[in-house]
């Protein structure tokens, strides 16, 4: 006798999502992509300033290299007419001696900036830097006055000197990111006390504030948080 043949189940169906049931799931992501994006912005934010915060100190070590070989460090560069395209000059960029020393990287010929030393939050523009004492203003050699609060970088923020010999600064240099704060250029540093102003370090209100790395007279930093 021929054996039965074996009966075979059909296939069971996979049940479909519904198209609450697919709704509820946009919903739930979109909430958790609400919830997370401020955290993830937060975190690419703190990378920048930490990239900033170690470049700043690597450009305090070259400063400190060319001090050692030239009694001096190089000379502040600023512009009255400050332009925020990048075919203007950058006031208070880089010193260029820095590149041409070899203490720092020279920049690429096609851009615009003095030392490869990209601001992360001011691109296709250097840190910047100032120092009192001989530099260029408009191109043409002068003294260069650096505004220092008194007992910097504590007291009152209000009072202050501005300084063109070094021998009497009590700040040597200050090297700084635009941050978050943004490039002010020239006139509203002249009108805020840039960048000597705590107040507008990082993190300021709402995370506003400049990333500063400043050399005192007696060898010590001060740093922005």
């Amino acid at each position: 006798m021929r054996p039965e043949a074996r009966k075979i189940p059909a296939a069971v169906a996979a049940p479909a999502f519904s198209l609450v049931e697919l709704l509820v799931v946009v919903a739930v992501l979109g909430l958790l992509i609400t919830i997370l994006a401020p955290a993830l912005a937060r975190a690419r934010l703190l990378a920048k300033v930490t990239k900033a915060k170690a470049e700043l100190a690597n450009i305090a070590t070259a400063l400190e290299v060319y001090h050692n070989h030239h009694q001096a460090y190089p000379p502040a560069r600023t512009y009255c007419e400050y332009g925020d395209t990048l075919k203007a000059p950058d006031w208070a960029e880089l010193p260029i001696e820095l590149a041409r020393g070899g203490y720092l990287p020279a920049a690429p010929p096609e851009g615009n900036m003095t030392v490869e030393a990209e601001d992360p939050f001011n691109p296709g523009r250097t840190y910047k830097y100032l120092a009192p004492g001989l530099g260029f203003h408009n191109g043409a050699g002068t003294y260069i006055g650096l505004w220092v609060p008194e007992n910097f970088p504590h007291g009152d923020n209000s009072k202050g000197k501005d300084y063109t010999n070094p021998e009497d600064s009590p700040v040597q240099y200050v090297l700084w990111s635009v941050g978050t704060f943004g490039d002010i250029g020239y006139w509203n540093a002249l009108a805020r006390h840039h960048p000597l102003n705590p107040q507008e370090w990082f993190p300021g209100k709402d995370e506003k504030g400049i990333i500063v790395r400043v050399r005192m007279k007696n060898g010590q930093f001060v740093l922005s948080q």
